[in-house]
Formats: structure tokens, C-alpha cells, sequence
């Protein structure tokens, strides 16, 4: 069963709000997470409860440590506000935030600083979360689930609204007090994440499916997606047609929507990137309309295909967000079903776009579920995640996504040290 949140619903949820507006659309920028649509909702919705609030009845409310702590658990108001529906993604303050575990503490890091620096274990922005380690950063961050809280979500793995609405930090308070074998928990540090999706395993999310009965690869006809540019000025609509498994080779038939004009093309172009038998990578550019090498055009390759593993890992990257290429704009939108995409005639109509990103546990097991009732809000599971430092092991529980006047991304958690 998969317990991970899936885009999928995210993605069905604004195509359908699209559809209902007649397609109308919005600014396009680099949101990795998703919604404003959440913005200035009324306080307590979602299942939060106020930022101030000490379910645990001691005063451990913390504003990145600046007030003492008085009881082994400390509940922390995070500012992950970053990010939101119509920012620069130039802009200095659109950055994550990051934070010390063992000191309570914000770290007044820029993303670049970040990057070179072991003093902080977590970082925030938006509906993201991510651990110092691995692909995420130099530390020896590690994260792993404690308690899944399966009884939020249903035998197929959908949430379960009656569940979700009715909790409350209160009421979950418990699953974060329970005593923890460390040593019973899977700790893995982040990795590389393609916004094109990469796991092989779920239908609705993946350009390509993993059947285990014959150990194949396949191609998902169904997924499609709109992917943006390394310069930003061109797109692409595009589905994965056709896979060869033993010559690693991708059939895509895609329509472009070239620099300067407003709408895809009516005539599909095909690419079939052929890898071969090794391991290793193609490109290709929108632009040019053929397949580059990578290297060479680090600056202008628009996707990227790549196999590895002997064959074992496939992904699909984007030419932006700092881990493939040297583009900057890189994104994507999706995935879409065949007949959600005939929606899109322009890339203008994209709510959103996702970059790839580093991450871990905090994806593939995330901490809250998307506009249970339709309203475009974030309602968490209050799973409970452990986290290791190197140093020290801890537990922590995300409590809200948006403090008392209802602002988005004004995050609440709560932690303390393994027993």
C-alpha cells in the first residue's frame, strides 16, 4: 500500500478548478509546493489548532527558541511562508528556513550559505520539509516514520476525510508520547526527487510502470505532462509512447509550444532517446527540436532521460532547480490523464509548476492530505517522524500548516527526544 501523498490529487483537483473557471489561469512561478489557494482562510480549519495553543498543558511554545522551553517536548512556530503563489523565484527572501533540533533554534541561512553548513538539521518551506543529509545537504541528517497513522487513510490508501477532520494536536498528542525503539526504524537520508516522477509504481503519477510479475518496464500512455523550459520560453506537452526495456529506449511524442508563440502545436514531434545497453543519459532541447548532448548543452537541454542501476532506476529530469543541468527555469506540471491535458492548449494555463528537488522520507510519507472537502486546504495526519542528527535522536509531529489569522505556511510542529 502506498501511504505517500500523491500529486495526482493535487494535480486533478486544480485541472477540475480550471475547468469549473472556464480556464482561467494565474501567474506561473516555482512553487514546489502547491496551494495559495489556501490563503486567508479562517483559523481552525484543517484540523489545527491555534499556534499558541499547549495541548500538552506546559508552555512550550517556541518562535524558533526564542522563548524557554519548560517541558521535554517543545512545540515550534516555523515561518515557512516562502515561495507562495506569485514569487520571484530570483528573490533573495523566497528561500528555505532552516532549523538546529538540538538548540531550538532558526539558523539565519540563505539556501547557498545552507549548503556548505552542518548547523542545521531540518529545513521548511511550504508543504516541504527536509533533513540535513544526503542529497539535501552536507550533514548526516537522517529521517524516519515512527507512526504512519494508518487509520487516517482508508484500505486503498485515500484519506479518510471523517478521520482527518475530526482529529485535532490534542487528540494526537499520544502517538508522539509513546515510547520508540530506535532501533526498530529505517533512517535513510534525502535523496534526488524528479517533479516528472520516478518510482515506477504508481499509475496515475508515473510516466513509466514497473509490472513485478515479469520484471518489465512499460510505458504509461496515460500520464502526460507540460514541461517548461530551461530558459523559460518554450514548452512542451508530452507522453511517454513507447519503452524498449533492453536497448533503454523512450518513444515520446510531445507538442510545442516554441518561443513567442501563445498555444502547443498541432502536430506532435516524436523523439525516440535511445540510452543503450549501459547505463547512462540523453537530452533533448524544445528549441532546436532534436536530441543534444547533455554535457555540452548544459545551459539549454530541456529534458532529460535517464537510466541506471543496470537498468533498475529510470527518471525523467528537468533542466532547473539545481539538480540536473545548469538551466534555471526547468519545471513541470503534471501529471495530467489524456483527456485532462486536451484542457491545455497553452502553457499560460498552468496554475503551477514543480521543479525537481531533493527529498526523503517527508515525500514519501508526507505529513498532511490536500482539499479533503474541496476548499484547498492542507490537513495534517499528525504522523510522527524520527529524526537523527548524528548526535541525537528525535521525534516530531507536525501540528499546521497556517497560524491564527489563517496565513499559509506558518508551520506548527512539535518534538522531543527519543526515550
Amino acid at each position: 500500500m502506498n501511504y505517500k501523498y500523491n500529486r495526482y490529487s493535487l494535480i486533478t483537483a486544480l485541472t477540475l478548478s480550471l475547468t469549473l473557471l472556464g480556464g482561467c489561469s494565474s501567474d506561473s512561478n516555482d512553487n514546489t509546493d502547491t496551494p495559495a489557494a489556501d490563503e486567508g482562510a479562517g483559523a481552525g480549519v484543517g484540523g489545527n489548532v491555534p499556534a499558541d495553543e499547549d495541548v500538552s498543558g506546559n508552555d512550550t511554545t517556541d518562535e524558533g527558541g526564542d522563548l524557554p522551553v519548560q517541558s521535554e517536548i517543545r512545540t515550534i512556530d516555523i515561518d515557512a511562508t516562502a515561495g507562495g503563489y506569485g514569487t520571484d523565484p530570483d528573490d533573495p527572501a523566497n528561500k528555505w528556513t532552516y532549523f538546529n533540533l538540538d538548540t531550538a533554534q532558526v539558523m539565519e541561512l540563505s539556501d547557498e550559505e545552507a549548503e556548505h553548513s552542518t548547523q542545521w538539521h531540518m529545513a521548511f518551506k511550504r508543504v516541504g520539509v527536509k533533513v540535513n543529509g544526503g542529497a539535501s545537504g552536507p550533514g548526516t541528517s537522517e529521517a524516519a516514520v515512527i507512526d504512519a497513522q494508518l487509520g487516517f487513510y482508508d484500505d486503498q490508501g485515500e484519506p479518510d476525510v471523517t478521520v482527518f477532520t475530526a482529529a485535532s494536536a490534542e487528540s494526537e498528542i499520544s502517538a508522539l508520547e509513546r515510547a520508540v525503539d530506535s532501533s526498530t526504524l529505517a533512517f535513510s537520508s534525502d535523496s534526488h526527487t524528479a517533479a516528472l516522477g520516478s518510482d515506477g509504481l504508481d499509475q496515475s503519477a508515473n510516466w513509466w510502470l514497473y509490472d513485478p510479475s515479469v520484471h518489465s518496464v512499460n510505458a504509461n500512455t496515460e500520464a502526460w505532462y507540460i514541461v517548461r523550459s530551461s530558459s523559460g520560453e518554450s514548452y512542451a506537452k508530452l507522453h511517454v509512447t513507447d519503452i524498449v526495456m533492453a536497448e533503454k529506449q523512450i518513444s515520446v511524442e510531445m507538442f510545442v509550444q516554441a518561443q513567442g508563440e501563445s498555444t502547443f502545436s498541432a502536430a506532435p514531434v516524436v523523439w525516440t532517446a535511445v540510452i543503450g545497453s549501459d547505463d547512462g543519459s540523453v537530452c533533448y532541447d524544445f528549441d532546436q527540436l532534436m536530441q543534444v548532448a547533455c554535457e555540452d548543452s548544459a545551459d539549454t537541454w530541456d529534458i532529460q532521460f535517464e537510466v541506471t542501476g543496470g537498468g533498475r532506476s529510470w527518471n525523467a529530469w528537468v533542466n532547473g532547480g539545481d539538480i540536473r543541468g545548469a538551466g534555471i527555469e526547468g519545471a513541470v506540471f503534471g501529471p495530467l490523464t489524456t483527456v485532462a491535458q486536451e484542457e491545455f492548449d497553452t502553457a499560460s494555463a498552468v496554475p503551477t509548476w514543480f521543479t525537481d528537488e531533493s527529498g526523503g522520507v517527508f515525500e514519501e510519507s508526507s505529513w498532511y492530505a490536500y482539499s479533503l472537502e474541496g476548499n484547498n486546504r492542507i490537513w495534517p495526519n499528525y504522523r510522527v517522524y524520527g529524526v537523527d542528527t548524528g548526535e541525537t535522536k528525535y521525534k516530531l509531529q507536525i501540528l499546521s500548516y497556517y497560524d491564527a489569522a489563517g496565513t499559509s505556511g506558518a508551520l506548527t510542529f512539535r518534538y522531543a527526544p527519543m526515550d
